[in-house]
């Protein structure tokens, strides 16, 4: 599953810094669920990358990391970036990854683990 992150440069060349960095997390969550639509991600999948501890951001194309390090340096900050946010954010569309996430330890400290691993790559794309 390649992730494309054009869209979303696209969204932040469009708008703007200031409302990318007040509508962030919303415009994010918005491309987290369409991206799980859209790949058609079943809850077995998400079983199975637990189980077999997948690094998600090992899945992201290379020839992608200078869009991501573009929308990174645009966006700044991403603290909100969390393995809560990420639940809270799919909760209604897949209540059953989210529940995965709340009630098996082993699936949420995996979550945690990606969500540190998107965060640390993001951060040396910024930095480098």
């Amino acid at each position: 599953m390649p992730v494309n992150s054009g869209e979303a440069l696209k969204l932040v060349n469009m708008f703007g810094r200031g409302f990318v960095l007040n509508n962030i997390p919303s415009m994010a969550k918005g491309i987290l669920v369409e991206y799980l639509k859209r790949y058609n991600v079943t809850f077995r999948e998400l079983v199975e990358a637990v189980s077999q501890d997948a690094n998600l951001w090992a899945m992201v194309d290379t020839r992608e990391y200078a869009r991501i390090q573009a929308i990174a340096l645009k966006i700044g900050e991403i603290d909100w970036f969390t393995p809560e946010w990420i639940i809270e954010a799919i909760r209604n569309d897949f209540p059953s990854f989210a529940s995965l996430f709340l009630s098996d330890r082993k699936s949420l400290l995996w979550l945690t683990r990606q969500v540190e691993e998107v965060k640390t790559n993001i951060e040396r794309l910024k930095n480098s």
